[in-house]
């Protein structure tokens, strides 16, 4: 008989851990209070990554998973994804241009037979065509992945066709650990709500050993300043040279992110002037034609749902994941785009023994 699973929350995290259970051959509901990957999991960079920038933190298994997962991304939705090459520039080689280049060269060994293309060293000849000033005269380029527009649906396309039960704008405000969802009860209770979940369990007094820092993380989309057909992009350090901005080529215009912004609530969130002044002034330090805020076309903004820590250090929190199990309900805490697979596969076994 097939084991019956509540998925609550249509995010990223719940549409691939359905997708996940759905091979495995159980019957999966999955409720969405809104449209489905329309909240967090589209507000983000488009990047699938390992997290280059986590070495810095020593966090080697977060950064390991996530290249692992790569892949899995590249394997599985081969039109969906691309490569993408990344160019940080240097003034001159100096300690940190070398502590860049081992940083690199470790971030392919750990994708090891998986690497995209081999991250290497570049000239004033070859940056002059990137649109840099010219004091900048090296650069380190290095590849990572890319979705494109058509993933979500795809996605979604996929998880329809394996028989799950997708049902958007029902929001569910009763669980609890015996299987209730609703008024019906399931086998299994999976809470996928991204910033929401540390509060649906807090409204079912359900008590958790975790918290959760919400941290907006804000996105601006200029006119086309890059090609938009390139397939290079900048990791540009940010203004206090404490964490890194990408600014990279879309099919819209150039996307340039992310801020990282402590914030009370995951409802309230938009971005405001200090952040558009944070990233352009960033960003304006290394381009010949500056970014100018008329230039602006879009602009969004998400809530990464961090694990909290003691620790005040957001650009170097950890995006690992944890999943608490309660009787029948399974919390996940923690996570991004990128490793929802690596989620997908411990639910899958812990449901499965």
């Amino acid at each position: 008989m097939l084991k019956k699973v509540a998925i609550v929350g249509g995010g990223i995290t719940g549409l691939i851990t359905a997708l996940f259970l759905s091979k495995k051959n159980f019957e999966v509901t999955l409720f969405e209070k809104n449209k489905l990957l329309m909240e967090t999991s589209s507000k983000t960079t488009q990047l699938i990554h390992g997290g280059l920038r986590y070495l810095e933190s020593f966090q080697l298994k977060e950064v390991q998973n996530g290249l692992n997962d790569r892949a899995w991304w590249f394997r599985n939705f081969p039109n969906e994804t691309k490569e993408i090459s990344f160019l940080i520039p240097f003034q001159r080689k100096n300690i940190d241009f070398y502590k860049h280049f081992l940083g690199v060269k470790f971030y392919d060994f750990l994708a090891g037979y998986q690497n995209l293309s081999t991250s290497k060293i570049v000239d004033f000849k070859t940056i002059e065509g990137f649109g840099l000033l010219p004091n900048f005269q090296k650069g380190i380029i290095f590849s990572d992945g890319h979705m494109k527009e058509t993933l979500s649906q795809k996605l979604i396309e996929q998880t329809k066709a394996n028989q799950v039960s997708l049902i958007e704008e029902h929001e569910i405000n009763v669980l609890d650990s015996n299987g209730k969802v609703g008024n019906k009860i399931y086998d299994a209770v999976i809470i996928s709500a991204g910033p929401w979940t540390k509060e649906l369990l807090d409204k079912n007094n359900i008590f958790t050993k975790f918290d959760i820092d919400y941290i907006k993380g804000s996105h601006l989309v200029f006119e086309h300043y890059l090609n938009p057909e390139s397939s290079a992009g900048f990791m540009l350090p940010d203004i206090n040279k404490e964490r890194y901005i990408f600014v990279l080529p879309t099919s819209k215009g150039t996307l340039v992110g992310t801020t990282e912004v402590p914030i009370n609530h995951p409802n309230y969130h938009s971005v405001n002037k200090f952040e558009e002044d944070y990233l352009i002034e960033s960003i304006n330090n290394y381009f010949v034609k500056k970014f100018k805020r008329d230039a602006i076309i879009d602009s969004y903004s998400g809530v990464r749902p961090l694990i909290k820590k003691e620790s005040n250090d957001f650009h170097n929190a950890s995006r690992d994941f944890v999943i608490e199990k309660q009787g029948k309900l399974f919390s996940i805490f923690g996570g991004k785009w990128t490793t929802s697979p690596s989620i997908a596969r411990k639910i899958v076994k812990m449901l499965s023994t």
